[in-house]
């Protein structure tokens, strides 16, 4: 399965999962519905800015959106040393929050 048709699928489980109709979720990330139709069947490709609006719509991160198969560990893409660095910066944000 090519990505954007995996990505698709994602969109529309998700999609249903929230409860929202095709219409729905166009008018709320300002697309057409057709265009949201050609999203989920993977004919129709979204600018990267769309992810973010699609997730905040959804009520999921950006990453939840993505096919299974394009997602990996982060601890398996970067070394531990960055990867502890990177830990140690999400822990300072969150006890600012």
């Amino acid at each position: 399965m090519n990505f954007y048709r995996a990505f698709g699928s994602k969109l529309r489980q998700v999609r249903k999962v929230a409860g929202l109709t095709q219409e729905v979720l166009a008018e709320r990330v300002g697309l057409s519905r057709p265009s949201v139709t050609n999203i989920e069947r993977g004919n129709q490709q979204i600018p990267l800015h769309m992810l973010e609006a699609f997730a905040s719509v959804l009520g999921v991160k950006p990453c939840e959106l993505l096919p299974e198969n394009t997602r990996s560990k982060t601890e398996d893409q970067i070394p531990k040393e960055l990867a502890d660095k990177l830990a140690e910066r999400e822990k300072a944000a969150d006890q600012r929050e």
